[in-house]
């Protein structure tokens, strides 16, 4: 018979651990691939269940003429495809740049592909639709644009392109050729969940068509299945901005508009982003004191200024600030970015700024908040909102931490204290080649490497998660104590590494009892050395003495030793023991005392009537300390309150019979 003490907490920590698979190991983090020759331009999208499906550019057949491979992971972070990945996109020569969407809605995945010039086939875009097996559902890729060189449409060769899915389902792609002479321009057009091209072959050009640096497009939220295309009239410093906005047929609904009017120009970042009330742009500018500063703007949906027309100061510190990212929710933007002010670590510190989204103001302090403030080379900080509505930020830092992520609370205060490492220097991002998606509760990380000799090789995950996580506990067990799969049966201090980089420390103390005695006439005595001893009538199971160590019954019966200790308690085997002393015991003349421990009073009962017999209650030491004489009757009740609490002898006794028990004073 065992008792067992565990820790309620210990037992309540068990949610903590359902997230076994994600590696948390910054010195070797979760490898997706590291075939031969060279991985890296990754790419992912969340699954709808909390995991990832990863893609990147694939090295591996051919050096020089790279495929795309990919791997799905699900919300725990185990691999459900091949170990290494598998191919998607491999029978058009080399692989200039692609881009993958899966919609949240309906699992929709479309995934458009530029391939290079060959041998075998010039520069091209198409589109695939996969399944989350990565299988092409097409039964024909779909050619959206090719270079004829100068002949047919005077494409060299194609830049660059995006695409979005447009409120009815279909989709729409910005494609960007270079043109015979050099000049290059946007061109749009659109094709169906099915896969049939429902705009222009090689699409329509819209807006500038002699020189752009920085273009996008994204939609405009009203059901028109409009676009807003955004592009830079080049990439030098000085250049201007602008944003038009274009039917689904493909005329203008309103004309470019220089957003940086007013401005030096770009200086050299520009992007923008939509919402239903129009479009925002954020740039870096030359401000008033030289140095190359952040700066928003935005325009409603028919091409009118918001916010007065004002241009917001996003951040004008002294010092440089740029390689912004930024995101949304239904009320703010959130711009997070590498800033050079006086002071920072290297060369520049990573700031934080939310913007409300309806007037331009700025909600942070002045100039943003500092996120990161470590060594860096060249920081390529990017931002993600988590389940919360807190801002999750990554940065690569070349100190300690190296690949790094913080999180930011609504009121601009830091969730961490400590900032936790995703992967070391030596496991880090090569610059801006890494992904960080939001799939359910989970914040993903996907990146390829920096490699050593250059470049970057290698494709790798991580899930966001909070600091190290230390749990100290100090447990008491009986005989043994398991926890996470592990039991232990010896006292120490153990540590165990858990899921989550928690790490647990059990301070344990480990009591193993035996209970035993030995049975010498009619006195059962304990022969253990060390605990509390207490005495057992096992046919009615219940206490009958706490005793020093031993014990004599007043009749017979079967009787076992309680041992307890640290709170753990055993008992023995049961020994029948037989009285037949009638001098002392008179078997058809009984006296029971009761209760039995007690603690205030004591009730003798008798099963015959008593003529003046004397009562005599001495303590362990065979000092009296109770009598009573002239007792008759059978029942009689006696007040012992003062009576310290102990092991007592209880003679009854009146002429030719004489009765001794044991009684016991309980707290």
């Amino acid at each position: 018979m065992k008792n067992f003490l565990l820790s309620a907490t210990l037992v309540a920590m068990a949610h903590l651990y359902s997230d076994a698979q994600w590696i948390y190991d910054p010195e070797n983090p979760q490898l997706v691939s590291d075939a031969i020759n060279v991985q890296n331009n990754v790419r992912q999208v969340a699954d709808g269940n909390g995991g990832t499906f990863v893609y990147w550019m694939d090295g591996r057949m051919d050096y020089y003429n790279p495929d795309i491979y990919g791997q799905h992971y699900d919300a725990n972070g185990t691999e459900q495809w091949e170990s290494g990945g598998r191919s998607i996109f491999n029978n058009y020569g080399t692989v200039k740049s692609f881009d993958v969407f899966r919609s949240n809605s309906d699992g929709e995945m479309i995934m458009g592909v530029h391939t290079g010039t060959t041998s075998i086939a010039p520069d091209s875009l198409r589109f695939q639709k996969l399944n989350d097996e990565g299988e092409k559902l097409w039964s024909e890729d779909l050619l959206v644009a090719k270079s004829d060189g100068c002949t047919g449409n005077y494409f060299l060769g194609l830049e660059n392109f995006q695409f979005f899915r447009n409120e009815n389902g279909d989709y729409t792609v910005n494609l960007v050729p270079t043109y015979c002479g050099g000049s290059d321009g946007c061109r749009l057009t659109h094709f169906t969940s099915e896969g049939i091209l429902t705009g222009t072959q090689d699409g329509e050009p819209e807006g500038n068509q002699y020189y752009i640096g920085s273009r996008g497009i994204d939609k405009t939220y009203d059901g028109s299945n409009d676009t807003y295309l955004y592009y830079t009239g080049g990439n030098g410093a000085g250049a201007h901005a602008f944003v038009m906005r274009v039917t689904e047929a493909g005329d203008s609904a309103f004309a470019p508009v220089d957003v940086l009017d007013g401005t030096n120009g770009i200086n050299y970042q520009y992007a923008a982003m939509s919402d239903e009330d129009g479009i925002a742009v954020c740039f870096q500018s030359s401000g008033e004191n030289g140095n190359v500063d952040l700066f928003m703007r935005k325009l409603n949906g028919n091409g009118t200024w918001a916010w007065g027309g004002d241009i917001m100061d996003v951040c004008v510190a002294d010092g440089n600030q740029g390689s912004f990212h930024w995101v949304q929710d239904d009320t703010y933007y959130y711009i997070v970015w590498a800033d050079g002010r006086p002071g920072v670590v290297g060369n520049a510190a990573i700031y934080a700024q939310k913007i409300e989204k309806a007037t331009g103001e700025m909600q942070w302090q002045q100039d943003g908040i500092e996120v990161f403030d470590q060594n860096t080379y060249i920081p390529y900080p990017k931002c993600i909102l988590n389940e919360s509505g807190q801002l999750v930020v990554t940065n690569e830092s070349n100190g300690e931490n190296g690949f790094n992520a913080q999180v930011l609370n609504q009121d601009g205060t830091l969730e961490w204290p400590n900032t936790p490492s995703l992967a070391t220097l030596s496991f880090s991002p090569f610059y801006a080649d890494y992904s960080i998606l939001k799939s359910n509760e989970n914040i993903i990380v996907a990146w390829s490497r920096t490699f050593s000799g250059g470049g970057a090789d290698g494709i790798y995950v991580a899930k966001v998660k909070a600091p190290t996580t230390s749990i100290t506990e100090t447990i008491s067990a009986c005989d043994s104590y398991t926890i996470n799969g592990e039991t232990f049966t010896q006292s120490g201090v153990y540590s165990q590494e858990l899921p989550g980089d928690t790490v647990l420390t059990l301070d344990l103390t480990i009591t193993t009892i035996v209970a035993e005695a030995t049975l010498n006439g009619t006195t059962l005595t304990a022969t253990n050395t060390e605990g509390n001893f207490s005495f057992l009538d096992c046919d009615s199971n219940n206490l009958v003495s706490i005793e020093a160590g031993s014990y004599i019954p007043s009749e017979t019966g079967n009787y076992a030793l309680i041992v307890e200790l640290n709170g753990c308690q055993d008992t023995s085997e049961c020994f029948h023991i037989v009285i037949t002393d009638v001098a002392e015991i008179n078997l058809e003349n009984q006296i029971t005392l009761f209760p039995n421990p007690g603690n205030d009073g004591l009730n003798v009962q008798s099963t015959h009537s008593l003529k003046n017999a004397e009562l005599k209650i001495t303590d362990s030491n065979g000092r009296l300390v109770f009598s009573k004489n002239s007792l008759s009757g059978k029942n009689f009740v006696f007040e012992l309150s003062d009576l310290p609490v102990g092991i007592y002898q209880v003679n009854i006794s009146y002429p030719e019979h004489h009765y001794t028990m044991k009684w016991a004073r309980i707290p």
